[in-house]
């Protein structure tokens, strides 16, 4: 437990170290805030990192986690495809079928409705919106 503790202290100050070379070689000031956020945020990792050791949360799990959902991920797009490729063509024979019967009677049943680009169409006299 003495040796965990010390690797831990000691990989903390290596790290200290390295960000402070690493900031004074950086010579714009724009770049400081960015690598001064990348930087604490590893820094508050490997602080927490005796935390989640201690409630068993190891990073190799939370990984193999995520590779699960993206497995499922994957899963579900063949799933949605397969759905696609049975269910589109009878969708397709369906409208084709439906369509030829009942162009007339969506734009009043005229015979000039069914006729070319007219078939299909929905005229509308007036859209009023609001009062």
């Amino acid at each position: 437990m003495i040796d965990y503790l010390y690797e831990w202290v000691r990989g903390i100050a290596y790290y200290m170290v390295l960000v402070t070379v690493v900031m004074q070689m950086i010579a714009a000031e724009s770049y400081r805030k960015y690598i001064r956020l990348f930087t604490g945020i590893i820094l508050v990792l490997m602080i927490l990192a005796p935390v989640m050791r201690i409630f068993g949360i190891n990073g190799e799990e939370i990984w193999m986690q995520e590779k699960g959902y993206e497995e499922l991920a994957q899963n579900i797009e063949k799933k949605i495809e397969e759905m696609e490729r049975e269910i589109l063509p009878e969708m397709e024979e369906g409208l084709a079928a439906g369509s030829g019967g009942d162009a007339g009677a969506l734009d009043g049943g005229t015979a000039e409705g069914q006729q070319g680009e007219e078939a299909g169409r929905i005229e509308v006299e007036e859209i009023r919106i609001g009062r």
